[in-house]
């Protein structure tokens, strides 16, 4: 048996992290909020 796959359309999202301030160069922030919106 040989199973084929195939894909009609795709998927878009934009996964959106809430932050108290932009990070600088080289720091990580932590989030308590994060979003998965459809993206454009």
């Amino acid at each position: 048996m040989n199973p084929k796959v195939i894909l009609v359309g795709s998927i878009n999202m934009d996964v959106v992290a809430q932050v108290d301030a932009l990070p600088v160069e080289g720091e990580a922030l932590l989030t308590h909020k994060v979003s998965e919106v459809p993206g454009e």
